[in-house]
């Protein structure tokens, strides 16, 4: 009489999807806040962006 087999749990558990999808939400909104915090680049020459700096931290005349 043949032992009887036991049932093979499947290689990949079930949680492993789940957990690979709140992984890419979670990078993804991080990537998404740190781009959101980058400064805007400025269309002006670097001798005035330069300018414009040293004129920010002026105190108001």
């Amino acid at each position: 009489m043949p032992a009887k087999l036991k049932k093979r749990k499947p290689a990949v558990n079930n949680r492993v999807p789940l957990f690979g999808a709140i992984l890419l939400v979670v990078l993804l909104a991080g990537g998404f806040g740190l781009y959101r915090q980058l400064q805007p680049k400025t269309t002006e020459a670097p001798e005035a962006a330069r300018i414009l700096e040293v004129q920010a931290h002026m105190p108001f005349q």
